[in-house]
């Protein structure tokens, strides 16, 4: 409070301007100690027990949080861009290859004027592959939906 006000006043004396001077050269030193304890205490080291080629190297935990991050958005975009769904339009029985490898699955198909649901049998040919059976012809295209499970 004191230097505040000498700092506001128009004419310090030099004694009182060598006690600010001081108070700065105090603090800074003040400072400096808080900014070493801060970058020493903030990240601590961390020691990798697994070998881990990929990773480069990692030292203190943020690195290491960071490194993880990244590798788990990696993975969940690969999970997020596998093919999981196949569409097709048909006008009958059918013999499709969907690519989803899988024999597990569930599949919708409607008639695309109407929009009712069809019913069909699958029959599974591989994990690619299937034959798709209609009681009877369809008057309009039925839209298939193929999503594996």
């Amino acid at each position: 409070e004191k230097i505040k006000r000498l700092l506001l006043s128009n004419d310090p004396s030099l004694d009182e301007l060598q006690e600010i001077v001081d108070y700065i050269k105090e603090n800074r030193e003040q400072i400096e100690l808080l900014k070493e304890v801060v970058i020493n205490s903030s990240d601590d080291k961390i020691r990798l027990v697994g070998s881990y080629s990929n990773w480069g190297s990692v030292t203190y935990q943020n690195q290491f949080n960071d490194l993880v991050y990244d590798k788990i958005e990696t993975i969940e975009d690969d999970i997020n861009s596998e093919k999981n769904k196949y569409e097709e339009r048909v006008r009958g029985d059918s013999v499709i290859k969907h690519n989803l490898d899988t024999l597990s699955f569930v599949i919708d198909a409607y008639d695309t004027v109407t929009m009712f649901t069809i019913p069909l049998k699958v029959r599974r040919i591989d994990s690619n592959t299937i034959e798709v059976l209609f009681d009877s012809i369809p008057p309009n295209i039925i839209q298939l939906t193929i999503k594996k499970i």
